[in-house]
């Protein structure tokens, strides 16, 4: 009479049913996972893969720990310590099988030798790790590269990672380099080189694990600014190594992450090449970066060439003379207000650091001045000194002539034209400046990319100079370069020989009043200016009569003008024709330059206009020969004022 009716399912069954499913299918997946067969054709195999195609839609199949690990190796370790590892390795296997354990664990210690050798490239943060197989499984030995922490830093025990971190080691370096140019002494090089061996011991401890992110390359190029090279620190080719390594990882690791932005990989990039890092190890970290920012839909360009950036890292010719890496230097090189401050700051640390970590005290903070160098030996300074010398007087950072010496490289390709007839191939180069700082940069750039042999850069004054070169040097001095000297402060118009208010102090023929402006600049052209009649008359002295050449640049247009009439009136220097010069339509396009504060004053005061014959409208150097100042103008497209004299 009565008839049953089945009750309508609830959806929390139905839910708890789904989710029941699904777990079992996780739990099927798993289990499969670990017994599948190493073969991609095995039945079960394809059973694990066409269930796991219901919910991914393109899986990949996974790599091995072996490929994985056989890979690692290849990135990381050069051919030849793979072949001596393997042939350690497959003697200690020969040992064991045969019983002879006493040659076994020599051969072990053998190998451990290798992670402390500095003759064998082992990375920071990683060790050899030896594994040997029981004889019921068959015996042998095998080895692979782990990583030295398996740990997060903040989980290693503070015994292991107490004292300065890597990064703040670099700010101890250019501190001290920063006191001993402020003081005028020469950089004490066994200091130096004992932060270095601190900073590598340190990476030997903790790997890259305190040095995330770009922390690897901002410790590489305050490293270089410190001007640490093989010269002044016996293991700092190993240091850089690791450094570019680290941060090359580093990219591995975050640099696809949506998180990481393409001017982060950028930053990474610039610095370690303003840091000056060269060879197989650079051309890895253009890969990675391009590889990077392909990905975020980089399109940033090298402007000063008009070359994508993508393009320069892909062809391996991103290097220290890219724009971006020239503009790390540049801003160094102006002293800024935050780098003078962070310069100051690192001088403080390197006192509190020494103090407290080095035992003996520091010779340089002896407070004593140091004469410049009044006689060269060429021999030692140069390969062959019968070739013409090129100088740079005023070099700063050293940047025009490391990228003239450097054309002649067979990796280089050599970009732009020279209106100068000169073969940069065939010359030796001297930069001369007097901030140790800056020098000490210099040469360690120098060092690192093997062109010292005709490339150095010296501390001494520029008269000083000049006047050895002068009387020593055999090849005799073919180009003189003044580029962007420090200007003076804008000057008012020029007092008449009858005002009846001129003073005394003013009845210097030529007099001018200094403008208000920055007060840091010298106040007169003929008082701490660095370009005076005297140095012109010995630039021209020192030149070859017929073939010689001086070189003017600034980007100050008053300052330019004041510079070439001084060399003509006061040196009986001649203006050279040049085929391009400024017009008064291009100095005054402002779609094409911005004109700056100064000469704008300039010319509402009536002053003389660079404009005209003998003014270059183009770069009288190759582009590689470009300072870091004029490539810091192009790009804000300031006009620079050139011209060539002979």
């Amino acid at each position: 009479r009565f008839h049953y009716k089945r009750p309508a399912p609830s959806k929390m069954k139905t839910a708890t049913g789904l989710l029941l499913f699904a777990f079992l299918i996780y739990v099927h997946i798993g289990i499969t996972q670990s017994f599948v067969p190493a073969s991609p054709n095995h039945r079960c195999y394809r059973q694990k893969f066409r269930l796991v195609n219901c919910f991914l839609s393109s899986p990949s199949q996974p790599e091995s720990a072996d490929t994985s690990a056989t890979n690692d190796r290849k990135e990381k370790l050069s051919p030849p310590l793979i072949d001596t590892i393997d042939t350690l390795v497959s003697r200690r296997a020969d040992a064991r099988s045969a019983g002879d354990f006493v040659l076994a664990d020599k051969v072990r210690i053998e190998i451990e030798r290798l992670d402390r050798s500095l003759n064998h490239k082992i990375p920071p943060g990683y060790r050899i790790e030896l594994r040997d197989v029981p004889r019921k499984n068959g015996g042998g030995s095998t080895w692979d590269l782990v990583p030295a922490f398996k740990e997060s830093i903040e989980k290693v025990p503070l015994g292991e990672i107490s004292g300065e971190s890597v990064l703040q080691l670099s700010h101890a370096a250019i501190g001290l380099a920063t006191m001993s140019a402020e003081r005028d002494v020469q950089l004490n090089s066994r200091r130096l080189d004992a932060i270095v061996s601190k900073a590598l011991a340190r990476l030997e401890r903790t790997g890259p694990t305190e040095l995330r992110g770009r922390k690897a390359a901002d410790a590489a190029f305050w490293f270089a600014l410190a001007g640490i090279s093989d010269d002044t620190a016996s293991n700092a080719s190993k240091l850089y190594y690791s450094l570019s390594l680290i941060a090359t990882e580093e990219l591995k690791r975050f640099g696809h992450r949506p998180s990481c932005r393409a001017k982060d990989v950028m930053h990474i990039v610039e610095r370690l090449h303003a840091a000056g890092i060269t060879g197989d190890l650079a051309k890895r970290l253009s890969r990675v970066a391009a590889d990077c920012l392909v990905a975020k839909d980089f399109k940033g360009r090298n402007t000063s060439t008009n070359t994508e950036i993508l393009e320069l890292l892909n062809t391996d010719n991103f290097d220290m003379h890219s724009d971006r890496p020239l503009l790390w230097i540049w801003r160094f090189s102006i002293r800024q207000r935050k780098q003078r401050s962070f310069l100051k700051g690192a001088a403080k640390h390197y006192e509190r650091f020494s103090r407290r970590s080095l035992d003996e005290r520091d010779e340089c903070t002896k407070i004593e001045e140091e004469q410049p160098q009044t006689c060269y030996e060429w021999n030692e300074l140069f390969d062959n000194t019968s070739l013409p010398l090129v100088v740079d007087i005023g070099c700063g950072m050293g940047v025009s002539l490391h990228g003239l010496a450097t054309l002649g490289n067979e990796e280089q390709e050599v970009e732009g034209s020279s209106q100068i007839d000169l073969d940069w191939k065939r010359c030796n180069y001297v930069g001369v400046d007097l901030s140790r700082l800056a020098v000490g940069f210099a040469n360690s750039i120098a060092s690192r990319w093997g062109v010292s042999g005709r490339l150095t850069y010296v501390v001494d004054s520029a008269e000083g100079f000049l006047e050895e070169a002068t009387k020593t040097y055999p090849g005799g001095i073919q180009l003189v370069l003044i580029q962007f000297p420090t200007p003076f402060r804008l000057q008012k118009r020029a007092l008449s020989d009858d005002d009846p208010n001129e003073s005394d102090d003013e009845t210097v023929k030529g007099a001018v009043g200094a403008a208000k402006g920055n007060l840091q600049l010298p106040k007169h052209p003929y008082a701490g200016f660095m370009v005076s009649d005297r140095l012109l008359r010995l630039a021209r002295a020192a030149l070859h009569p017929s073939s010689g050449r001086l070189l003017l640049q600034s980007n100050c247009e008053d300052v330019a003008v004041y510079m070439r009439n001084l060399a003509t009136e006061e040196a009986a220097f001649s203006v050279v024709p040049l085929s391009n010069h400024v017009t008064p339509f291009e100095s005054f396009n402002e779609l094409t330059t911005r004109i700056p504060q100064r000469t704008v004053e300039h010319i509402k005061m009536g002053g003389e206009r660079a404009i005209g014959e003998g003014w270059s409208a183009n770069a009288l150097l190759p582009r590689r020969g470009a300072t870091e100042t004029e490539v810091a103008c192009f790009l804000e497209r300031t006009p620079v004022h050139r011209c060539l004299l002979c």
